[in-house]
């Protein structure tokens, strides 16, 4: 055998052990094998009751005063399904409405303008599950922000759906939502109806109002006496209300 051959296959051989080993980590740390437990504790009566309603009904609707739970509660929720593969993704949405200031077209893809939108349940994500993890659930599609925008035509099948700030859905956007509810999949519509940044009516206010008497959907309002983000918030949320009256 030739030394030019002799060396060509050594080459070879090389190259094939380093791949093997590139193989072998990148199989090492792959995260679909070290799920983690995602713990929910409640920390008032409320949101318990909250919690109950979410396990015992397809669709929940909840509206509540601001640092109450509402989000936290249902993020955490949902990650526990799909911890559990009960669920086979996480489908996020809120309508694309700034509160109060019209920032303007924001630059990038489809993805990236979404995403500022999102920010609070991200956050909640990475607090359970860490922001390596998080990032292969969204590159792996477990985790999937759709803008309210672009629902038509799409079906809610074996997915656990988060529908934030609906206060500032339209009626119309509401139903839109609400009828993309498929197969072995759970809803929670969630928001504030005194913060509503729409001049017109709520969608999340007429669901409330319409949506009484059908079956597997349960309903939950959180009160200003339920808000735990911090002393303060809540007597600022009191001052609020007083002013009304």
């Amino acid at each position: 055998m030739s030394r030019k051959l002799r060396k060509s296959r050594s080459e070879s051989t090389k190259v094939t052990k380093v791949n093997k080993r590139i193989l072998a980590s990148e199989q090492i740390i792959e995260p679909k094998f070290a799920k983690p437990m995602i713990h929910l504790r409640a920390k008032t009566e409320a949101q318990q009751k909250y919690i109950n309603i979410i396990n015992n009904n397809i669709l929940t609707i909840c509206s509540g005063a601001a640092g109450s739970g509402k989000t936290y509660i249902a993020a955490s929720i949902a990650l526990q399904y799909l911890m559990a593969d009960k669920v086979d993704k996480i489908i996020l949405t809120r309508p694309a409405v700034e509160a109060g200031e019209k920032l303007g077209a924001l630059p990038g893809t489809l993805k990236e303008k979404y995403s500022p939108y999102l920010e609070p349940l991200e956050d909640i994500f990475i607090s359970h599950i860490g922001e390596g993890f998080y990032k292969y659930l969204i590159s792996s599609g477990k985790i999937v922000g759709k803008p309210m925008a672009y629902l038509r035509g799409v079906t809610f099948n074996d997915a656990f759906v988060l529908c934030e700030e609906s206060q500032n859905t339209t009626p119309a956007q509401m139903m839109l939502f609400l009828t993309r509810i498929g197969e072995n999949s759970k809803v929670i519509i969630s928001g504030d109806i005194q913060q509503s940044d729409i001049r017109q009516t709520s969608g999340l206010a007429d669901a409330l109002t319409i949506l009484g008497n059908v079956p597997n959907v349960g309903f939950h309002y959180f009160s200003i006496n339920d808000c735990v983000r911090s002393t303060i918030t809540k007597n600022i949320l009191q001052q609020y209300e007083n002013r009304g009256k």
